[in-house]
């Protein structure tokens, strides 16, 4: 594909990388994931826009991005008095911010983050990324894995999600000793919770390690690229 009209919902903390050491020191400007600044700046090429959605205050997130480098890449923050849903996020203000109905946001739109607590919470169909290691792997695995979508539907990120996990008879080999596995997940199967839309589906995607992690606390920090 020549372009990708893609919005990504990125997660702040543990998924665009380790920031402790800038809560604990007001003089460090390390804890940036590796490779991502070069994955951010490669996407946007592409045409892909960036947003990041986190639970914490607008001050604390764009802090963050400006002493990693990231805040040029980075330009939209939607911060936890607007999105947080408790048990998840409410990605529908990102969508409308950018002229999206629910219907446009499920096909391009996608969510990135390391809790399951980044869930979509108001859309129904949203492609939820759930990498619980975060940090601790390239994020070239990311870019891989968005590639792999969009190419499967033409893309359209629910219907490549469709396509692959129709396809799928084992998880999703992927770059850094990763893999990706595939379901349609209904948080609601074990009771009602609260402040999630009703009959909420969520497509998906989660990234498991099958090797060994490469970089983890002391490798992640200072990686700046």
């Amino acid at each position: 594909m020549s372009s990708w009209p893609l919005i990504i919902c990125w997660d702040l903390d543990h998924t665009l990388g380790n920031f402790t050491s800038l809560i604990l020191d007001r003089g460090a400007t390390s804890g940036i994931r590796h490779g991502i600044s070069g994955v951010l700046e490669r996407l946007a090429q592409l045409g892909v826009q960036h947003v990041l959605t986190t639970t914490g205050s607008r001050l604390y997130a764009s802090s963050v991005l400006e002493r990693t480098g990231l805040r040029h890449r980075i330009p939209r923050i939607f911060s936890g008095d607007e999105i947080d849903a408790g048990s998840g996020k409410r990605y529908r203000p990102v969508a409308q911010a950018f002229g999206l109905t629910d219907l446009d946001a499920v096909r391009r739109m996608v969510v990135i983050g390391d809790l399951i607590y980044d869930q979509p919470a108001d859309i129904d169909g949203l492609v939820f990324v759930h990498q619980p290691a975060g940090y601790c792997t390239e994020a070239v695995v990311l870019e891989d894995l968005l590639a792999r979508l969009l190419a499967a539907g033409s893309g359209d990120v629910q219907a490549g999600f469709v396509t692959l996990h129709t396809q799928m008879g084992a998880p999703l080999p992927l770059p850094d000793g990763c893999r990706a596995t595939m379901q349609w997940r209904n948080p609601h199967a074990s009771g009602p919770v609260p402040r999630l839309a009703a009959n909420l589906r969520i497509p998906l995607i989660t990234i498991e390690f099958t090797d060994t992690p490469r970089y983890g606390d002391d490798t992640a920090l200072g990686r700046m690229r």
